[in-house]
């Protein structure tokens, strides 16, 4: 993910323990505020959203995924439905994210898949990322 599109993102970061926060502000920015805009990969970026908003269920969500999927141009997509927002609190931004492995593996026993899975590796298991 570029710096452009992780900024773009940022405005569905929810502030957690924003109400022990001092004041919280938000300031709706230009695109060309965005530092990389310009440059970033915007289809690439139209491909992430439409693997995740066939989960929206909201009816103008719905509307937006479906116009999404007719593959429009992606950079005029995203400015014309979306705006950049700055939101400052007085702390530092908290991102947060997900991590999911993937292992490769086959059903069948073969030279390069030996040994089956029967469970969760134990390193997998243990406090530190797997």
């Amino acid at each position: 993910m570029t710096r452009a599109w992780g900024a773009f993102l940022s405005i569905w970061l929810c502030l957690v323990g924003s109400a022990f926060a001092q004041e919280t502000t938000h300031t709706i920015l230009r695109f060309d505020d965005l530092d990389g805009w310009e440059r970033d990969d915007h289809a690439k970026a139209l491909d992430v959203f439409l693997n995740t908003c066939p989960d929206m269920r909201d009816p103008d969500w719905q509307s937006l995924c479906a116009l999404a999927q007719q593959k429009p141009d992606a950079k005029a997509f995203f400015e014309l439905f979306f705006r950049p927002v700055l939101i400052q609190d007085g702390s530092r931004a908290l991102f947060t994210g997900y991590f999911e492995p993937e292992l490769n593996g086959s059903l069948t026993r073969s030279a390069r898949f030996n040994f089956p899975i029967y469970r969760t590796p134990s390193a997998a298991k243990s406090a530190s990322p797997w």
